[in-house]
């Protein structure tokens, strides 16, 4: 198993993806955001990649953007692979995400645009981190004696 971890907190301030009645981007930081990874290989070196991710979801293009780029750099399959959001609502609203809820002016979707960009660079890079890391750990085998009737 290997594992990984890339801090995914936005660095300005954004609108918040998942409550439509939000009226204003976002005012600070009170909690950050992280995206891990945690590669599998088994004995017969076949892998998989469980990448967590803190936000509300993310869109099947993007997935779908990341897990090409996953299979290009990694040679990882579409079967290799499972994102799972947290589904926080404290998290940056992501391209071809909600974008159409929020009253984004061209600053607002220009920051979504370039934080998304950043986000799918990250989610690479963690999952990548995570298959380098992959180290082989002995499982403690104990031995249990029968309970007596």
């Amino acid at each position: 198993m290997g594992v990984a971890k890339v801090l995914i907190t936005p660095e300005q301030s954004m609108w918040l993806a998942g409550y439509g009645a939000r009226d204003h981007p976002s005012e600070g930081t009170e909690i950050d955001l992280w995206a891990k990874a945690l590669a599998l290989e088994d004995a017969s070196g076949k892998k998989a990649v469980l990448v967590t991710i803190d936000n509300v979801g993310i869109g099947k293009e993007m997935a779908d953007h990341i897990r090409n780029r996953l299979r290009v750099k990694f040679g990882l399959t579409n079967s290799q692979l499972i994102f799972n959001c947290s589904h926080t609502h404290s998290g940056p609203v992501l391209l071809n995400l909600y974008t159409k809820i929020y009253p984004l002016d061209a600053e607002q979707l220009n920051r979504v645009k370039d934080y998304s960009a950043r986000f799918e660079n990250q989610i690479v890079a963690v999952a990548g981190e995570a298959l380098k890391s992959l180290k082989l750990h002995n499982s403690i085998h104990r031995t249990v004696s029968p309970v007596s009737r």
